[in-house]
């Protein structure tokens, strides 16, 4: 189990289906306001990304996937610590 290493919704690309959060059997994930939730970080399995199979829409990413987007420039970090 990991504190850094869990999903990351991306909230204006999820349409609320809830495929991930009836996949994931270590209760990461819950529906709420109509969308998918990250409910407990610390439930997720180191690496896995099972759920984001399960994303149709793909509104679910991690973070080293991240990473690699904000490197790119394809997105940009709002916490004021990256550039």
């Amino acid at each position: 189990m990991s504190t850094k290493w869990y999903p990351f919704i991306f909230k204006n690309q999820c349409t609320g289906c809830m495929a991930c959060v009836e996949f994931c059997e270590n209760n990461v994930l819950e529906g709420l306001d109509s969308k998918a939730h990250v409910k407990s970080k610390d439930n997720c399995i180191e690496g896995c990304k099972d759920c984001q199979a399960y994303c149709m829409v793909k509104a679910i990413y991690f973070s080293d996937e991240l990473e690699e987007m904000m490197k790119d420039g394809i997105i940009k970090c709002s916490c004021g610590e990256h550039n």
